[in-house]
């Protein structure tokens, strides 16, 4: 006996198309809108920002400066205790790294006004804050990260600042909102 096709089960061809039709109409309208790279930049200042806390917090706990490490050349950056007291990185002291997203670059944004009128830093060559046992920084630091598409001139700019205190080592990190900078949450 023969179904009919009231009793078929399923969907037919032309329904499955519309439904791809109108899943591709949305993801072109909503998809430009979605920054990728946005949300890379503020998880990367983010997390620069954690872990400076934590290598401060550590500096005073154990007694022992912490030397940071920025490397922009290699997209990392590399913490180490610095267990002999000399104030450099020798082999064998204790480090972390952090590693950045590919889309990230520590380097200022271009055409955005510095934060501040701290220490300028050369990110090509490293750039190195000493977190001092007392709490400390050795100096004022802006450290900026940037996504690569905004260095290749890409609007608008993904732009963060974490921003570390002399007097108190404390990091904070800004974000740039495309006219002024403005301390993030």
């Amino acid at each position: 006996m023969p179904r009919s096709s009231r009793n078929r089960r399923g969907f037919t061809t032309v329904e499955l198309a519309v439904v791809i039709i109108i899943i591709g109409l949305m993801s072109v309208l909503i998809l430009p809108k979605v920054r990728i790279d946005n949300s890379a930049v503020d998880t990367a200042a983010r997390s620069l920002q954690l872990s400076l806390l934590s290598a401060q917090r550590d500096a005073v706990a154990r007694g022992r400066n912490v030397i940071v490490r920025v490397n922009g050349a290699e997209h990392k950056v590399n913490i180490v205790w610095d267990d002999n007291g000399n104030g450099a990185i020798d082999g064998g002291e204790h480090s972390r790294p952090l590693m950045l997203p590919d889309a990230v670059r520590f380097q200022p944004p271009p055409g955005v006004p510095p934060l501040d009128d701290s220490q300028d830093l050369d990110y090509s060559s490293g750039v190195t804050v000493v977190l001092q046992r007392n709490g400390a920084a050795n100096a004022t630091h802006t450290i900026y990260l940037t996504s690569a598409r905004s260095l290749a001139g890409a609007q608008p700019v993904e732009a963060r600042a974490v921003r570390i205190t002399r007097a108190t080592g404390r990091p904070v990190w800004y974000a740039w909102t495309g006219t002024e900078w403005r301390r993030g949450s």
